[in-house]
Protein backbone atom coordinates (compact mmCIF):
# COMPACT_ATOMS: atom_id res chain seq x y z
CA UNK A 1 0.00 0.00 0.00
CA UNK A 2 2.93 2.42 0.82
CA UNK A 3 4.58 1.28 -2.65
CA UNK A 4 1.43 2.12 -4.32
CA UNK A 5 0.87 5.69 -2.77
CA UNK A 6 4.49 6.70 -2.91
CA UNK A 7 4.00 5.85 -7.03
CA UNK A 8 0.51 7.69 -7.11
CA UNK A 9 2.31 10.95 -5.33
CA UNK A 10 5.28 10.82 -7.70
CA UNK A 11 2.58 10.25 -10.71
CA UNK A 12 1.08 13.13 -9.37
CA UNK A 13 3.42 15.79 -9.02
CA UNK A 14 4.78 14.45 -12.60
CA UNK A 15 1.42 15.59 -14.15
CA UNK A 16 1.33 18.92 -12.53
CA UNK A 17 -1.11 17.50 -9.44
CA UNK A 18 -0.28 18.45 -5.67
CA UNK A 19 -2.86 16.83 -4.10
CA UNK A 20 -2.26 14.45 -1.41
CA UNK A 21 -2.54 10.74 -2.22
CA UNK A 22 -1.95 8.86 1.05
CA UNK A 23 -1.66 5.42 2.15
CA UNK A 24 -5.37 5.19 3.64
CA UNK A 25 -6.43 6.30 0.09
CA UNK A 26 -4.69 3.49 -1.42
CA UNK A 27 -6.11 1.02 1.15
CA UNK A 28 -9.53 2.58 0.73
CA UNK A 29 -8.91 1.76 -2.94
CA UNK A 30 -7.91 -1.59 -2.97
CA UNK A 31 -8.79 -2.98 0.10
CA UNK A 32 -12.62 -4.64 0.28
CA UNK A 33 -14.71 -6.22 3.20
CA UNK A 34 -16.91 -8.95 2.37
CA UNK A 35 -19.23 -10.98 5.40
CA UNK A 36 -17.75 -11.36 8.43
CA UNK A 37 -16.02 -15.14 9.05
CA UNK A 38 -16.45 -16.46 11.86
CA UNK A 39 -13.37 -19.41 13.60
CA UNK A 40 -14.05 -22.45 13.35
CA UNK A 41 -13.96 -24.21 16.38
CA UNK A 42 -13.06 -27.41 15.52
CA UNK A 43 -9.56 -25.85 13.44
CA UNK A 44 -9.12 -23.92 17.58
CA UNK A 45 -5.26 -25.95 17.60
CA UNK A 46 -4.36 -25.04 13.84
CA UNK A 47 -5.23 -21.24 14.47
CA UNK A 48 -2.90 -21.86 17.86
CA UNK A 49 -0.12 -23.65 16.27
CA UNK A 50 0.19 -20.73 13.46
CA UNK A 51 0.37 -18.29 15.71
CA UNK A 52 2.95 -19.27 17.93
CA UNK A 53 4.68 -20.31 14.33
CA UNK A 54 3.89 -16.44 12.81
CA UNK A 55 5.11 -14.94 16.35
CA UNK A 56 8.46 -17.02 16.40
CA UNK A 57 9.47 -16.39 12.96
CA UNK A 58 8.28 -12.32 13.53
CA UNK A 59 10.49 -12.44 16.95
CA UNK A 60 7.40 -11.37 19.42
CA UNK A 61 7.65 -12.19 22.92
CA UNK A 62 4.88 -13.16 24.65
CA UNK A 63 4.79 -10.87 27.81
CA UNK A 64 3.34 -12.74 31.35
Amino acid sequence: MTALAALENHLRRKHGDQEPYAVADAVAQMVRFRETVEPNAEWQEAYVKGLRKFEKAAGIKKRH
